[in-house]
């Protein structure tokens, strides 16, 4: 009974983050684009993410290796395999919830100011010269 408490809890508390952070969509009113919001994103994302899988590497580290030889290390070991694997799924989520890149327009190309004029295919040679 107590290891279905603590698994209830330590899901909804896994939970809690993902929600309380979750962003709606609404179309009627457009954000302005800010990279320093968006990069915050990904890092809360990231660091949520290493620390719900550092606690499940734990909580199964725990579960399966308290009676073993070296259980300390393995625990250990579990842990951070499970930080490592939830820091990965953080930023995967975080890049999906921190919203669309920035589109950049490509219109015509600008000028040089340093060609002087002069086209590549004449500098080189391969046009013919006018005299």
């Amino acid at each position: 009974m107590f290891r279905t408490a603590v698994v209830v809890a330590l899901a909804g508390a896994l939970v809690l983050p993902a929600s309380a952070f979750a962003d709606p969509q609404t179309p009627s009113t457009p954000k302005p684009t800010k990279s320093s919001s968006s990069t915050t994103k990904k890092v809360l994302w990231t660091v949520v993410g290493a620390g719900a899988g550092f606690a499940a590497g734990v909580f199964l580290g725990l579960n399966k290796f308290d009676d073993a030889i070296d259980s300390d290390r393995k625990v250990w070991t579990t842990a951070i395999v499970g930080a490592a694997a939830g820091g990965v799924a953080g930023a995967l989520i975080g890049r999906k919830a921190a919203g669309p890149s920035v589109k950049v327009e490509r219109g015509a190309p600008l000028a040089r100011p340093d060609s002087l004029g002069i086209s590549w295919e004449s500098a080189v040679g391969k046009a013919p010269r006018t005299p």
